[in-house]
């Protein structure tokens, strides 16, 4: 399935968001952002995925659910039983006004969504992941690992947002939004965290598209959720086991995507041993490469990327080997949360400055903040807080450079 548009990306001006005239509908978005990209006709850009590619085409059925796939207000679609459907609808968990009359209507639900792949779906097989043809993630599982029937979760296909449409929704602000984008395009590498359903991958989407189109880029994924338009990008996704065919894991992918000539590898997300690939990689000259990870804080995202590191299955690599290798590799930490009225925000932006008595140090340099206003009001503000990064020199060697006084 290819996308109908190509998404924004940044241009680096001289000005800071210097204003030009944009499409009206869109007219608050800094231009820089926006600016549309030349991709090479004979380029061919897809955004698919193994099973995608099979599904493309196909029409099925979904009763009341295909009017929530077409609700651009809903995000997820959790169906728990026949009377249980839950949605997330801008950004809060509601109930649906609609049900699933009758098990057999469920059951006719589950058939149409196995047309779309010759996986097994049954007692030995009872769970199974794939996409629909419009991009969405499906998790469909059954007994005996669940009591109540058959459970299907949806996630929908995620909306290409660039930087200035972020920053327009708030997930930052334009100090920020300049911060991170001269970061990207001098090959800094980014540790994005998160909890699920933060943003993680959105902000990495639109992370990536700051990367000069020159330079070769190369995608690792587990489900196809990076959208990405790049005339030199190479999309690698995972498969499981089926039937006679081995599984390829994330690690595998790193290791081949290694002898492919990559500026730049954009790991969509750091599950298992694979973050110690994706370190090592980092570490021997593919700067300015970006990864997301689970966590709740950017020092639960250091503890995190140790442990997944440990289950790389290196017996004899110690804890503080592994915590070398992180701080020579990942220099810079976004951390996002969603907040409570849905909305997703950068919480906070760290600089990783080294070790002090084995311990992996950080340095804020932006951060978001509630506060109480002059009419005793709860309000809220991103604060630069005034530290210079240890790196802006080497920003600087590449010809990126910030204007004074920029760090307050």
């Amino acid at each position: 399935m290819d996308p109908k548009t190509i998404p924004p990306k940044f241009v680096q001006k001289d000005k800071l968001f210097e204003e030009e005239k944009t499409d009206p509908a869109i007219h608050t978005v800094p231009t820089e952002f926006l600016e549309e990209e030349p991709t090479d006709p004979g380029i061919k850009i897809t955004t698919d995925d193994n099973d995608l590619a099979q599904t493309a085409g196909q029409v099925v059925d979904l009763g009341v659910i295909d009017d929530y796939l077409s609700d651009p207000h809903v995000t997820e679609i959790m169906i728990n039983d026949t009377r249980n459907i839950m949605l997330e609808k801008s950004g809060r968990i509601t109930h649906a006004n609609a049900r699933i009359e009758t098990e057999t209507e469920l059951t006719r639900i589950t058939r149409e969504i196995l047309k779309l792949t010759d996986r097994p779906f049954n007692y030995e097989n009872p769970a199974l992941d794939l996409a629909l043809p419009d991009g969405s993630r499906l998790q469909m599982i059954t007994a005996p690992l669940v009591r109540t029937g058959t459970c299907i979760t949806i996630r929908k296909f995620p909306k290409r947002y660039s930087m200035g449409q972020l920053q327009t929704l708030g997930t930052f602000d334009e100090t920020m939004g300049i911060f991170l984008q001269k970061c990207v395009q001098g090959r800094i590498n980014i540790l994005v965290s998160g909890g699920t359903g933060s943003g993680k991958t959105t902000l990495l989407s639109a992370l990536a598209s700051c990367i000069p189109k020159e330079e070769r880029i190369i995608t690792i994924e587990d489900t196809a959720e990076l959208r990405l338009s790049h005339p030199n990008l190479v999309q690698l996704y995972t498969r499981p086991k089926q039937n006679d065919a081995p599984a390829v894991n994330q690690r595998e992918l790193i290791a081949h995507s290694l002898r492919m000539r990559p500026d730049r590898i954009i790991l969509g997300e750091c599950r298992r041993g694979e973050a110690l690939d994706m370190l090592q990689a980092m570490n021997s000259g593919h700067d300015g490469s970006l990864t997301t990870v689970h966590a709740n804080s950017p020092r639960d995202a250091i503890a995190r990327v140790e442990t997944l590191c440990m289950m790389a299955g290196f017996d004899q690599l110690s804890l503080i080997a592994i915590r070398r290798q992180l701080v020579a590799a990942i220099e810079l930490l976004v951390h996002v949360e969603r907040i409570g009225s849905g909305g997703r925000k950068i919480m906070r932006i760290a600089e990783i400055t080294g070790m002090e008595n084995d311990v992996v140090t950080l340095q804020d340099l932006f951060h978001y903040e509630t506060y109480e206003n002059n009419a005793r009001e709860a309000d809220s503000r991103f604060v630069c807080d005034g530290f210079v990064p240890t790196f802006v020199k080497k920003l600087k060697d590449k010809g990126i450079e910030f204007p004074p006084r920029f760090f307050g």
